[in-house]
């Protein structure tokens, strides 16, 4: 029952972060749309990420050939950011409606409306997680090629870390899932203690009488009551013994 209720608990948890994680994630592109600034603002690692191949190269870490390979990417990353914040804003969409549904479903305990967010971000895991895991790790291992050991750190770290973080989260979910679906004994039990009244009475149990109390139960057992008597009509005198049964002289004798 504890752990039924720490897994559906943590469930809700889980529905209204997401929740805020969306709202935040849709705010970004909402911003820069309106304001009509660049998506690439969305990104401002990039701008960090040029100074540090700048200072690589400068302490001769890095040839020409591999700075202007580096660049010549990220500026392709800065390019297609608006694809990036479209697909990010409908993936959030999308999370914020399987959030209400999996906080109702929590709540009320209704393990259908967990299943659309199970299967969701399963698929998320599997067609934006791994591929983004795979590309960072290559990443990563070119530029500890290339001796830059920090960057590759980062790269490998931080999109596995999230990948990880998202499956434990699923996990967690698909446990409440099921407990969802088992009874809940411990309240089942509870309230047929409170509705069956134990055979044997308490003073019975406490002392040395094995008798039942059946005065608990007048449904099943009625009290019996003696029949009412008829009145008594006038009652005979009573039999005296006289004071005489035992005189010799009381019967005549024959004669000899």
């Amino acid at each position: 029952m504890g752990c039924c209720c720490g897994s559906v608990g943590t469930t809700r948890f889980i529905a209204v972060v997401g929740i805020l994680v969306s709202l935040a994630v849709i705010a970004g592109p909402t911003y820069v749309f309106f304001t009509g600034r660049d998506y690439s603002e969305l990104l401002p690692f990039i701008k960090y990420i040029h100074r540090l191949l700048e200072q690589e190269y400068e302490r001769k870490q890095l040839s020409q050939n591999t700075l202007t390979h580096l660049r010549d990417f990220l500026n392709q990353i800065s390019e297609h950011a608006w694809f990036g914040a479209l697909v990010s804003v409908c993936v959030a969409g999308a999370n914020i409606l399987l959030d209400l549904l999996l906080l109702i479903g929590a709540c009320c305990r209704v393990r259908c409306l967990t299943l659309p967010w199970l299967v969701f971000s399963l698929v998320e895991i599997l067609v934006l997680g791994c591929p983004t895991v795979i590309f960072f790790s290559l990443l990563g291992i070119y530029l500890y090629v290339e001796g830059l050991l920090i960057p590759s750190i980062l790269s490998f770290s931080a999109p596995c870390s999230l990948v990880l973080i998202s499956l434990l989260l699923w996990f967690i979910v698909l446990v409440a899932y099921w407990n969802m679906g088992k009874p809940r004994s411990f309240t089942d039990e509870e309230q047929r203690d409170t509705e069956v009244q134990p055979l044997m009475s308490n003073e019975s149990q406490g002392g040395n009488s094995t008798s039942y109390n059946l005065g608990h139960y007048p449904q099943y057992y009625p009290p019996h009551h003696p029949p009412p008597q008829p009145p008594a009509g006038p009652s005979a005198p009573p039999q005296t013994t006289p004071t005489d049964k035992n005189n010799p002289n009381l019967y005549p004798t024959l004669p000899a």
